[in-house]
């Protein structure tokens, strides 16, 4: 049984050994993929998609196993490492990511807007320009907008109570 087994191995190597052929057939271009994937097809995948050996274990090093999915970031000009840090935030969409950076949001910081409930860039940043202006924690916006009022309101009612009190802070 135990011959058998190693027959079967010999033959399933061989049979892996010809497919990383088909699809390198240059000796050392093969070896630099299997240094990046032990499945050939995996590697005839990233290297379509224009990464070399080296790109390509850069990207599945940080957690982008499908090529797809590095070609979308690396189309927004995102890092691996950068890419990662905002799939972490919760943001897997570069475009988005991208949003958020714009406007001035970093990753750990759309963590906390993503769990308050908060999921689109410009609104975060409406709410986010009211806390600027009159020292305002999250948690005080977020009673707001359980209320039901926008950004502008709020920002309206903060700066009549402003006035009423003298100028002092609300």
């Amino acid at each position: 049984m135990e011959r058998m087994d190693e027959f079967l191995n010999l033959l399933k190597s061989r049979k892996l050994e010809k497919k990383w052929q088909k699809s390198f057939p240059d000796e050392v271009e093969r070896q630099k993929w299997k240094s990046v994937t032990s499945d050939p097809e995996t590697a005839r995948k990233w290297s379509e998609l224009g990464f070399g050996p080296r790109e390509a274990k850069r990207w599945i090093s940080y957690g982008f196993l499908d090529p797809a999915d590095a070609v979308w970031w690396a189309e927004w000009q995102f890092t691996p490492a950068r890419a990662k840090k905002w799939c972490e935030a919760l943001v897997t969409n570069p475009e988005e990511a991208a949003a958020w950076e714009e406007l001035g949001f970093g990753p750990r910081e759309v963590v906390n807007w993503k769990r308050a409930g908060i999921h689109d860039p410009e609104e975060a940043a409406s709410w986010k320009n009211v806390m600027d202006e009159f020292g305002l924690g999250l948690e005080s916006i977020l009673r707001w907008k359980k209320r039901g009022y926008e950004p502008e309101e709020v920002r309206s009612v903060l700066r009549i109570r402003k006035k009423g009190s003298g100028g002092k802070d609300a």
